[in-house]
């Protein structure tokens, strides 16, 4: 009998025994295991998070204000011809030569009160091509003197607001796109249009900071007596170019 209490006794030690290092086994071997749907486990091995996006580029240029009307008039029978420009630097006033232009040239309204305002409103800086669709012997003709038709480009940040529009117009607190068409300050300076398509803002320099985003085009014309009566108008279409 005490044969048989001594082999049931060691039994149960070595089963104790067993049952503990097949507990340690498991614990090791949970451990090695990677429970993904538990939250607050890092799977990355240098433990990084992303966040991504893409911004695409646009390149829209307005015209925020397209219309020149000079309007109806003549040249005075004592002169050779009416000149008569627009002034975007002097708060929306318009000049003409008051003895020779006859009519609302003489008067000139709201619509020729300024230039056209050109605006980049994309996120990309641009380069500007002009194309004009007349010249000035196609737009006015006449002779002695010869007709003229020029622009000059300038500064929104030196230009005033046009009357009768939004203040989102004349903003600009620094240049944009004045440096090139005319070979010198075109606030200053007048050039002859052409219809061989000139680069009014090169080398992508039209750029979309609010604070410089906008340009004016001022015109100004030279009407001969002698230029014949007609309904005339003259297309000047913009093209911007993103790299």
């Amino acid at each position: 009998m005490e044969e048989t209490n001594k082999s049931l006794a060691l039994l149960l030690v070595a089963a104790i025994i067993v049952s503990l290092g097949g507990t340690i086994v498991s614990l090791n071997k949970l451990g090695e295991i990677q429970l993904t749907g538990i939250t607050g486990r890092a799977t990355d091995e240098n433990n990084e998070g992303y966040v991504t996006l893409n911004i695409t580029e646009e390149t829209i240029m307005t015209v925020m204000r397209s219309m020149i009307d000079f309007g109806n008039g003549y040249v005075n029978s004592t002169c050779d011809n009416c000149t008569m420009w627009t002034n975007s630097s002097t708060g929306g006033k318009n000049y003409s030569d008051s003895e020779c232009c006859v009519g609302e040239w003489r008067t000139l309204g709201v619509e020729a009160d300024t230039g056209i305002w050109v605006q980049n409103q994309g996120n990309t800086n641009l380069t500007v091509n002009m194309d004009l669709d007349k010249n000035a012997a196609s737009f006015i003709g006449g002779a002695t003197p010869s007709p003229e038709f020029q622009i000059r480009i300038m500064n929104d940040s030196n230009a005033r607001t046009p009357t009768g529009t939004s203040s989102a117009l004349s903003d600009d607190t620094a240049g944009s796109c004045d440096w090139n068409y005319t070979g010198g300050d075109p606030e200053h300076t007048w050039r002859s249009v052409s219809t061989d398509d000139p680069v009014i803002c090169p080398d992508y320099l039209f750029g979309f900071d609010s604070a410089a985003d906008e340009f004016v085009i001022d015109v100004r014309l030279v009407v001969p007596r002698l230029a014949v009566a007609a309904d005339q108008t003259a297309t000047i279409t913009l093209t911007g170019t993103s790299q």
